[in-house]
């Protein structure tokens, strides 16, 4: 009799990649988005961590948004190389539709929260404007985040909620481990940032399975593992505690 495990997707390696697909698009939205913005609009950072980043001076109201528009457009990238590597390794293409899935949920999903909220990076990009920005703006990220949830499934059909539940759930202890040694942000304020940035993107909890076996199963990659690894060391122990700039 072949074992169980033959027929499925490596766990240790699914969550591999769901861990460095979640470390990159954070890391993309607070270092790249926030604090890129900050420094290349001249502002100086006066604080930062896994989950936030605090700029003086700069172009305030881009700096805000800077984090989701990165994301949103990482996002697209991420797919449409997705669409078109149909040779790469099943593990890139997994990498690259998770990196997708959770810079849109994301980008688009801040949106919807901070319009409805009135609060976090959009809504401090908006700040002293009329308030009608914000059902347009909470329209739209709703909009945004059925479509990146329908053209995620088209790129890759989901076999089994076993091939997302375990990248979903690997990210969100990685983040609440990082959140759990913040010494900037309140506690429940980095306990909420790990939450709404990895359990929060309730995205991956709409996909429709479908039938069929997987077009190839993932094996267990060393390589994957051990990234994923050294990026879970840089941001519990190095970015989760925060860093201050006097």
């Amino acid at each position: 009799m072949v074992p169980d495990d033959v027929h499925r997707d490596d766990a240790p390696t699914l969550a591999a990649l769901g861990v460095a697909a979640y470390v990159c698009c954070d890391l993309l939205h607070e270092l790249a988005g926030h604090g890129g913005v900050c420094l290349a609009t001249g502002g100086r950072i006066a604080s930062l961590s896994a989950f936030h980043v605090q700029c003086f001076g700069g172009w305030q109201r881009l700096i805000c948004a800077a984090g989701i528009l990165i994301n949103l457009v990482a996002g697209v990238i991420a797919w449409l190389a997705l669409t078109r590597m149909r040779r790469a390794s099943v593990h890139l293409r997994r990498f690259l539709w998770l990196f997708a899935a959770y810079n849109w949920f994301t980008g688009f999903g801040n949106a919807v929260t901070s319009s409805l909220a009135n609060g976090g990076d959009l809504a401090n990009a908006f700040r002293g404007m009329a308030w009608h920005w914000r059902p347009w703006m909470a329209a739209l990220g709703a909009v945004g985040y059925v479509l990146a949830v329908w053209a995620l499934s088209r790129a890759w059909p989901v076999r089994s909620w076993r091939s997302v539940l375990i990248p979903y759930f690997a990210a969100a202890v990685v983040a609440c481990a990082a959140a759990a040694l913040n010494s900037i942000l309140s506690p429940l304020s980095a306990l909420s940032s790990a939450v709404s940035t990895t359990l929060g993107a309730w995205g991956f909890l709409v996909f429709k399975t479908t039938s069929g076996p997987p077009d190839r199963l993932l094996p267990r990659s060393r390589g994957w593992i051990a990234a994923a690894a050294l990026l879970t060391i840089v941001f519990v122990i190095f970015l989760g505690p925060g860093h201050l700039f006097r």
